[in-house]
Order: structure tokens, then sequence, then C-alpha cells
């Protein structure tokens, strides 16, 4: 939740929505040393263990813009991304995007 006062409180005082590129750079210095494609050996060891698939990963920053561009989200939209991992993809939203 810190994560994302910093995006709005970033997007409220430039008061401009943020270019793709623009916001992927944000989003690079933010998340600089977190990945959101892997998961710690022993908890996929727990995983299999208990019968489940450790299969992990995130949508990329470029297939998120396709998605926006197709989306149109206005001020009236709220988005939700569930299973968001690390929450990259709501950052990008919450720069690209009025809603």
């Amino acid at each position: 939740s810190c994560l994302m006062l910093y995006v709005y409180a970033k997007r409220i005082t430039t008061q401009k929505i943020f270019t793709h590129a623009h916001a992927c750079q944000i989003i690079d210095d933010m998340y600089e040393d977190v990945t959101g494609f892997s998961i710690d050996n022993s908890e996929r060891q727990f995983i299999e263990n208990c019968g489940g698939n450790p299969t992990y990963g995130e949508i990329t920053p470029e297939a998120l813009a396709i998605l926006i561009d197709d989306l149109a989200l206005t001020d009236h939209d709220v988005f939700f991304d569930l299973g968001c991992g690390v929450g990259k993809g709501c950052v990008q939203i919450a720069l690209c995007t009025p809603a």
C-alpha cells in the first residue's frame, strides 16, 4: 500500500499520465532489486511436495501496454490484478492510466 501511495503521489504532483516508456523507467528504478519471475527454492519444493505447480511469472510491461491501450481505462474505472505478485502491473496501470 505504501508503494501505491508513492505512485499516486508521483502522478498527482506531476498531474499527468506517464508514457509507457517513462512508466517502465520508474518501475525499473523502484524494483531495481526485486524480481517477479522467481520464487524461493524452499517455497518451490513445498509447493511441489503438496502436489502444486510452482510456475510463477508476471506479465511483461510491453504486453501490459497493449492491454492498457485495448482497455482504454478512464477515471471511472478500477483495475484489480488478482495474484499481482510484486505489483508491477498495478504500478504501471496507476502511472499510465487515469484509473
